[in-house]
Parts: structure tokens; sequence; C-alpha cells
């Protein structure tokens, strides 16, 4: 069992995390130091694990089976996720009928019945590659570099990350790349990114159905200009969550982990 920790202040807490696509648990360490006496362990999914060295999958209930042994092992009470990591936490609780105290739902990648629905009329006719906007874009993605220097002069001039700061882009470099036979090579595939990106939205259908049963507290923290967790999304969950609250942040895109680390830990130091 694979997983990434990181101790802050007396770790007096306990907190599990769970990534976003494409992002490394250890990108996130400037949010996971502004969150006061915590020790987080973060479960790597498929793509950084070397058990899984082939990329094959079927659903994001996959990634929910698991998980399955790691909760059995550290019974975790606070759980916490960015965009398809908040969603896996809460197929599992679905899917095994688990109850944890607190779901940290940061910008969940889930979507509303009549996009899904859509979507899966363009899957049905095998179209759901060329209208989803980054399961081909991201099979295009540089793999290689000879220096870090490249790699952030790159990763700088993306639209994407125009309000992280250096030192958190620089943390997400770090995290995303070995150095292996003289060259700088990504380490999170491009190739499991992007069958992650074409596995998605299956499953949101049954989280609304079903919503209601998870019995945790549950808190969205939500970017005020994501394109993902909308606020009609918000709006779904307090509809159907009776114990539900939410936060949304100013200024920040799907990436306000990375973008306001402090002010979403304030966030979380307040729930916690």
């Amino acid at each position: 069992m694979r997983y990434f920790e990181f101790k802050s202040g007396l770790a007096s807490k306990n907190i599990h995390f769970i990534a976003a696509n494409g992002y490394p648990p250890a990108a996130y360490v400037s949010l996971f130091k502004s969150i006061k006496d915590v020790y987080i362990r973060s479960f790597l999914l498929r793509p950084l694990n070397p058990d899984f060295n082939n990329v094959k999958l079927d659903s994001w209930f996959n990634f929910a089976d698991d998980l399955h042994d790691y909760v059995v092992q550290f019974q975790p009470k606070i759980v916490m996720g960015h965009s398809i990591g908040a969603v896996i936490w809460l197929l599992y609780s679905l899917k095994y009928n688990y109850t944890f105290d607190k779901i940290i739902l940061i910008d969940p990648a889930i979507f509303l019945p009549n996009i899904t629905f859509f979507f899966n009329v363009f899957r049905f006719f095998r179209l759901h590659k060329r209208v989803h906007p980054f399961i081909l874009p991201t099979l295009k993605r540089q793999r290689y570099f000879n220096s870090k220097q490249e790699i952030f002069i790159k990763y700088r001039s993306k639209k994407i990350f125009n309000l992280i700061s250096d030192t958190v882009l620089l943390e997400y470099i770090e995290s995303l790349f070995d150095y292996k036979n003289s060259q700088y090579q990504i380490k999170y595939s491009p190739i499991w990114e992007s069958k992650i990106y074409e596995y998605g939205l299956l499953e949101d259908k049954l989280i609304w159905k079903y919503l209601e049963q998870i019995l945790s507290e549950i808190t969205l923290i939500r970017a005020e200009f994501s394109d993902i967790c909308t606020k009609k999304i918000e709006t779904m969950f307090k509809s159907k969550c009776s114990n539900f609250r939410s936060f949304e942040l100013k200024n920040t895109t799907h990436l306000l982990p990375l973008e306001q680390p402090l002010e979403v830990a304030n966030v979380i130091n307040r729930l916690i």
C-alpha cells in the first residue's frame, strides 16, 4: 500500500487526502504547511503506483475499490480531496456504506445530470474523446525536458497556472518530474491522466441519486470561477445533504488549493 505523508507542527490531527488527476500529493505542500498541527496521509492513485503498470480503468469506482484496504487499515475520520480526489471519497462512502466524520470536498469533479447525460450519449457513439476538453490535449503533453528551468518557463506561460505563485508552481514541478537518463521525465503518465478523464462522469448520476444516504458532515470549498464545480453544483449538494456547509473562495479557479493555499487552509483549520 503506497501513500504520501506530511507532518505539520504537533501533528495531533489526522487528515486523509486524495489529489486531483495529474497532480501528485507533494504538489500541495504549501497547502499542507498552512494546516495547523496536522498529519496528512495521501493515498496514491494508480498513475503514481508502480503496482499498476498497465493503463486499465473501467470506472472511477475502481479507485474506491483500490482505497478499501487503506480505509480498513487506517479507519480515517476526516477525509479531504481535490477534484477527482473529492469524488472518490463519496464513491467509497456509497459503495462500502462507510461514514466518515467529515468529508471536505475541494472543487469536486462532479457534474449536473444534464451534462453527464449528453456526455454519455457522446460516449455511446464513441465521440466523447473529441468533445471532452482534456482527453486528447493531455495525450499531446510534452513529457521530457532538459532542465527544470525549461519546465518552469513552459509551465509559467500556461494560462491555467496564471493565479499560482512561482513557489507553488516550483513545488508542483518538483512533484511531477523525475530525473532519468539525463532528462527530466514526467512521472504522472499523460496516458493515465487522459484515461481518468475519459472515464469521468459515469458515476455522477449515482452520486446524486444516493447522496442523501451519506451521513457524514460534508463541506464544499468551491472556487468563484470554477468551470467544474459551479454554483448549481453547490445548490444540488445543499438540497441533498442534511449536514452540509459551503465556502466560496474569491478570485480562484478549479486549482484553488494551489492558487490560494493559505486561504484554503484557513477554512480547513476552522473545520477541524
